[in-house]
C-alpha cells in the first residue's frame, strides 16, 4: 500500500519494544512477560504514539503507516488500530468482531478531523486536505494540524472457545478481498 518503507520497517521493529516498555511501566517488570488485562488498552494507546514520535526528526516523518495490533491474553483480545488496516476475529464460519478502518469516507471521522481544522476532498477519491486517505497513521506529520494522528481505536473482546481465528491485514488485503474471502481463504 501507500506506506513509507522506512515508517513501516521502523514501525515492525519498534511498535512491540514500546509495548512492553509500556506495559512495564505500568504495571512492573513482570507485566511485559505476563500483562495485567487492565493495563493493555493504555499501554497499546501509548505505544502507538511512542513510535509515532520516534519519527519526528526523521526523513519518514511525513510519509506515514498505518497499523492494526493485537494483544490475546487468558481471557481477552484487545485490538488497537489507527489508519485503514484492519482485524476480524471468526468463529463457526462468520465474522464475529472487526475494527473499522479510520477512512475519509466515515462521517464521524470528517467531524473530528473538521473539528481539528481538516478538510476532506475528492482528488482520485476522498482524502484528508486532498492527499491522504486514510485519517490516522502513524508518521505523516506535516498533516497534524489537520487532525491526522496516531491515536488508535481500541476493541476488548473476551476469548470464548468458538473463535477459530484472528486475521489482521493492511489495505492491500481488505481492498481486494472482503471478509468471507479471508475466511475461506484461511
Amino acid at each position: 500500500d501507500g506506506a513509507s518503507k522506512h515508517s513501516v520497517q521502523r514501525l515492525i521493529h519498534h511498535l512491540q519494544q514500546h509495548l512492553a516498555q509500556q506495559l512495564e511501566q505500568l504495571a512492573g517488570p513482570a507485566a511485559a512477560v505476563a500483562p495485567a488485562d487492565a493495563f493493555i488498552e493504555e499501554a497499546l494507546q501509548a505505544a502507538f504514539h511512542s513510535t509515532d514520535r520516534e519519527l519526528t526528526d526523521t526523513l519518514a516523518a511525513n510519509c506515514g503507516t498505518t497499523a492494526t495490533v493485537a494483544v490475546v491474553s487468558r481471557r481477552q483480545i484487545f485490538l488497537a488500530w489507527a489508519g485503514d488496516s484492519r482485524a476480524i476475529v471468526m468463529a463457526d464460519g462468520q465474522v464475529v468482531a472487526h475494527t473499522e478502518e479510520h477512512r475519509a469516507e466515515r462521517e464521524d471521522e470528517q467531524e473530528r478531523l473538521a473539528a481539528a481544522g481538516g478538510r476532506v476532498f475528492f482528488n482520485s477519491g476522498l482524502r484528508v486536505m486532498g492527499i491522504l486517505a486514510t485519517t490516522r497513521a502513524i508518521g505523516d506529520h506535516d498533516l497534524r494540524p489537520y487532525g491526522v494522528g496516531p491515536t488508535p481505536d481500541g476493541l476488548a473482546l473476551p476469548r470464548a472457545a468458538e473463535q477459530e481465528f484472528l486475521v489482521l491485514g493492511s489495505d492491500g488485503l481488505w481492498d481486494v478481498f472482503n471478509n468471507q474471502e479471508v475466511y475461506d481463504y484461511a
